[in-house]
């Protein structure tokens, strides 16, 4: 383990003329620190001034090769401490608020300078010097910050009541600091010491004093200043060689009225204290939204006068590990024999992933505990005739790969089915900061429990889709193990219909039977392999019906077929043909294809014509083509032979490509418009910068007489990046998710994303004006690839037919710019040519902004056409039309076409659109 140093960092040490913040103070100048030692030189009640203190630490540090200077300020004047370091330094990442004095005595007997002298050292004063220091840290994107808290100030003493009221107080400064500064990478966290220094001396036993050494102590705050501890906002005790964090628990509570508008009684708060005060459901909190889920699901249920479901119900909570995800996934069949699984099988992996369907689990331990046989009136339902029906799980928030759940069953509605029941249970699944993450729904088959006079159709349970009519897109197969069964019960379903062949003959079964949810996890393993590289995150939904049963060691094959996002499955017995899990579905957030190890089940390959137009293109641009410095080979395979090969490095190399057989392919749509009468219009969109085909979160449109914009509310959280330069942020409230405007600390209005897109086409439809020939969209963007995801998007929704009716192609600002400009500057960024063109000065964090000033960038370089804006002497050149530039949609006819972009790969793994859209059909596998 190599050293953590601190080279480089400027560290402010208040009250460090002795104990704690001395040894802070030598520690961090041992491991490279230049440090500020602060004392005022005092005594330990507030009194008197001195220099000895801090000038004897400086003097320490100096002789073992260290680097400090001293300051005599008190910490009321922070910004003269911080002074000291910014002029002896110049910056500021360190900041520890140790000083501290007592003025103990009874409350009884506490005066008012006794309370002040010491709000004001203790509190006051690490709020002055935070004060000083925050912007600094802010300004540099780094900052460290320790408050000093005491065990007095979490759980109070006797005679310190000043001091445990200021020693709380700085826990809420720094948990308000933790948010505020975590934006910027400046944390801020809070050490509860007990250590033996001038202000214990004599009120511990002299033992154990001289065992609170502030050695002991210093370690664990140096730690967490380094930068490569991330923990922010946390609350950590330390004494004596030990070390634990401490934070707020919460119990589950109770609501003292039943209904909406009855009143709350103190009779009902007596009555109801016991579960009130009941804390064996007690889940931690970290954040005041967090401290506000429970309420709101509160207020739900009082609203529609329904009960909450109690904490102290049995299964309610579901604790697991990396080892519980790694059991199940070789209960699903994950093996290392497939490369591409590996990541579902070791926890050290860089890319460890988790096979979704884990997450239906929770809910059923939760499920199996909650009483649903008394459900309905005049029935008495046994366990032995309750039959898993159906499942749904869909995720709200990324799911933690360890913790502990809490899980929330509640009928919602059961079904009159005649010869039976079927009981339709929700179950919310938290986590251990009270935020919601996913949902599951159960609907299970209570056999003879029917003809009760419910009603036959429901509206809460989420409906099977039934297998699109036509060949499956992709069949993979797995044979079961014998043992399956046996294997997957160890992840908690410990049924002996599964593995007790008595058990088995008794509900009229030969031998023990598979679970439904193995098979189903199973299937839900191919899907994702097959569409989704077994990338959790991309993950939304899945639902199914078990409709037959199978025996461990009968092959599987799973039937699929593409819809867009959704891949419709159906899981099929090879031995006896019957399906076992029907009308199924995945709901990806995007497609990802990984290697699938099977043979797949499709029509003639076409990918020839992808080939030839990244042929064309390395023509057009050959110098970016041997910018690459790679060589890419590859293999065209059809029943499991290669029938075709291509390489890089000979389309580099040669002039042309001879067909290697002449079976027909499609034409690539051609780059420039027919002439005619077109309408210019910019736009852009913003994303959560999750991954390169990506999530809008706003679109935007400009044209000289009229704008659009709209915020989308994506299904995930903006990453860091994104954050900072839209503005924005996801703001998650139990099941409620809003879109907050940073800068103006205000709620985004914000759609679905199939209405955002169907007000888009319908702003452009009415703004097309007397443009007969349609419009054109004008964008300005070197890396990103927005014209894919906006394709994507409106294929997802079948809006790609009405946005052809109107819009006939794309024209990237920065390619334009790239030629026209190409003797004037070397960067065509939309910053550079706004401010070079237009003369205007923006930061661009706004999608409405940036389509205003594409347009406006390309509206300035297309009246120069004639006129190069590099020479103005210079004959007019084609290729710096606009008209060249502009990429045709070729939307066509005929079942299972698709846009797709074609992207170029450097060696830096970044992706430049070649602005150019070809369509094929969507089984080409290039």
């Amino acid at each position: 383990m190599s050293n953590l140093r601190f080279n480089g960092k400027v560290a402010v040490i208040t009250g460090a003329g002795a104990g704690l913040g001395r040894a802070y103070a030598l520690l961090f100048a041992s491991r490279g620190a230049k440090v500020v030692v602060n004392d005022l030189g005092g005594d330990p009640h507030g009194g008197g001034t001195g220099q000895k203190a801090a000038d004897g630490v400086v003097n320490e540090i100096k002789q073992a090769g260290g680097t400090a200077v001293a300051n005599y300020d008190s910490v009321t004047e922070g910004s003269k401490i911080i002074k000291t370091a910014l002029d002896n330094y110049g910056r500021v990442d360190i900041l520890v608020n140790n000083a501290g004095i007592l003025r103990d005595k009874s409350f009884a007997n506490l005066t008012e300078d006794d309370w002040d002298i010491i709000q004001n050292v203790h509190l006051k004063g690490s709020f002055k010097t935070t004060q000083a220091a925050f912007p600094v840290m802010k300004k540099q994107g780094y900052g460290r910050i320790i408050m000093t808290s005491s065990g007095s100030g979490l759980y109070g003493n006797f005679g310190q009541a000043n001091y445990s009221a200021a020693k709380t107080g700085v826990v809420g400064l720094a948990n308000t600091l933790a948010i505020e500064g975590a934006a910027k990478n400046v944390y801020c966290n809070v050490i509860v010491p007990t250590a033996g220094s001038r202000l214990t001396q004599g009120l511990l036993p002299e033992d154990l004093y001289q065992e609170l050494k502030p050695e002991l102590i210093a370690p664990v705050v140096a730690y967490l200043c380094h930068e490569s501890c991330q923990e922010n906002g946390t609350i950590i005790e330390s004494a004596a060689g030990w070390a634990g964090k401490s934070q707020i628990y919460r119990s589950k509570g109770c609501l003292i009225r039943q209904r909406i508008t009855d009143p709350a009684t103190i009779e009902s708060v007596q009555a109801n204290w016991p579960e009130i005060t009941n804390m064996k459901n007690a889940v931690p909190l970290v954040s005041l939204s967090a401290s506000r889920v429970a309420l709101v699901e509160k207020l739900e249920y009082l609203r529609k006068g329904e009960q909450t479901p109690t904490s102290s119900s049995e299964g309610a909570l579901f604790t697991f590990s990396s080892k519980d995800l790694i059991l199940y996934a070789l209960g699903v069949g994950a093996s290392v024999q497939n490369p591409e699984e590996l990541k579902l099988l070791y926890e050290n992996h860089q890319n460890f992933s988790v096979i979704p369907s884990f997450y239906i689990l929770p809910s059923m331990h939760a499920v199996t505990s909650f009483r649903r046989l008394n459900t309905i009136p005049g029935k008495t339902i046994s366990l032995e005739n309750m039959l898993h029906g159906e499942q749904y799980l869909e995720i709200y928030n990324s799911p933690p790969e360890a913790g502990t759940l809490l899980n929330n069953p509640k009928i919602v509605e059961t079904l009159d089915k005649g010869s039976g029941a079927a009981i339709v249970t929700d179950i919310n699944s938290y986590n251990e900061q009270g935020a919601l993450i996913m949902r599951n729904q159960c609907v299970s088959f209570a056999i003879g429990a029917g003809n009760f006079g419910g009603p036959r159709t429901g509206k809460k349970i989420v409906p099977c889709v039934p297998k699109p009519d036509r060949k499956p897109d992709l069949s993979l197969s797995y044979k079961t193990t014998i043992d399956q069964a046996a294997l997957y019960r160890l992840s908690g379903d410990t049924n002996p219909l599964h593995i007790d062949p008595n058990f088995s003959a008794i509900a009229g079964y030969e031998t023990p039977i598979l679970h439904g949810l193995c098979t189903l996890g199973i299937s839900v393993r191919l899907v994702m392999g097959a569409f989704a590289s077994y990338d959790q995150k991309l993950f939304r939904a899945v639902k199914a019906r078990f409709t037959k049963v199978v025996i461990p060691g009968q092959t599987l094959r799973i039937d699929m077929w593409r819809n867009g996002n959704r891949i419709h499955f159906e899981t099929v017995v090879v031995e006896n043909g019957t399906a076992a899990i029907a009308g199924a579905y995945v709901d990806l957030n995007a497609i990802k294809t990984g290697i699938i190890q099977n043979k797949v089940t499709a029509s003639t390959l076409k990918s020839d014509a992808v080939f030839e137009y990244i042929n064309d293109q390395i023509k057009v641009q050959p110098d970016q083509a041997k910018s690459v410095n790679g060589i890419f080979l590859v293999k065209i395979t059809k029943d499991g032979e290669i029938v075709k090969e291509w390489n890089t490095t000979e389309m580099v190399q040669t002039e042309d490509i001879v067909a290697e057989d002449n079976e027909k392919v499609l034409p690539r749509a051609p780059k420039g418009v027919p002439d005619g009468n077109y309408k210019l219009i910019g736009w852009s969109i913003d994303t959560t910068g999750r991954r390169l085909i990506d999530e809008i979160c706003q679109i935007a449109a400009y044209s000289t007489t009229s704008q659009f914009s709209q915020h989308i509310m994506p299904f995930s959280d903006l990453n860091v990046g994104s954050r900072r330069r839209h503005n924005l942020r996801i703001i998650n409230i139990g099941r409620y998710r809003m879109l907050k405007n940073l800068k103006t600390n205000k709620f985004v209005k914000t759609k679905s994303e199939i209405s955002a897109l169907t007000d888009f086409l319908t702003w452009l439809e009415a703004n097309r004006g007397d443009a007969k020939d349609g419009v054109i969209l004008v964008y300005h963007e070197f890396r990103k690839t927005s014209p894919a995801m906006l394709l994507e998007a409106l294929r997802r929704y079948s809006l790609i037919e009405r946005f052809s009716q109107v819009v006939k192609g794309f024209a990237n600002g920065f390619n334009i710019a790239s030629v026209q400009c190409k003797n004037t500057t070397k960067s065509f960024s939309l910053r550079v040519m706004s401010r070079m063109l237009l003369n205007k000065e923006d930061d661009f964090g706004n999608a409405i902004d940036r389509a205003q000033a594409a347009f406006e960038v390309v509206v300035h370089l297309g009246q120069a056409e004639k006129t190069d804006v590099n020479d103005t002497n210079a004959n007019n050149n084609n290729e710096g039309h606009i008209s060249s530039f502009i990429t045709i949609i070729a939307c066509g006819g005929g079942d299972g076409m698709e846009l797709i972009l074609v992207f170029w790969h450097t060696s830096q793994l970044r992706s430049h659109c070649l602005t150019s859209l070809s369509m094929f059909d969507h089984q080409t596998s290039p």
